[in-house]
């Protein structure tokens, strides 16, 4: 019993630290736009995502919201990967 009500702890939502600001949030359109846009640059990508990562899980931006970066850079790996643009 006392492991489930460690793992409801574990399960309780983070506050941010604050929300990314203004050029957080522009690195990471801009790293969209390189994935999803017209003229696709998938290692500038990979390299905004990244960074944008790092930001998010330093200020402790939601769960879901990370995972989700992590799943988009996983997706631009797969394409460097299958295409070989790197």
């Amino acid at each position: 019993s006392s492991s489930s009500s460690s793992s409801s702890v574990e399960q309780q939502p983070q506050t941010p630290d604050r929300s990314p600001t203004k050029d957080e949030i522009a690195l990471l359109q801009s790293a969209f736009a390189s994935f999803y846009g017209q003229d696709r640059n998938v290692p500038q990508a990979y390299a905004s995502l990244s960074k944008c990562i790092g930001i998010w899980e330093d200020t402790h931006q939601g769960g879901d919201e990370i995972a989700g970066l992590y799943r988009v850079r996983g997706d631009v790996d797969m394409v460097s990967v299958l295409f070989v643009v790197y």
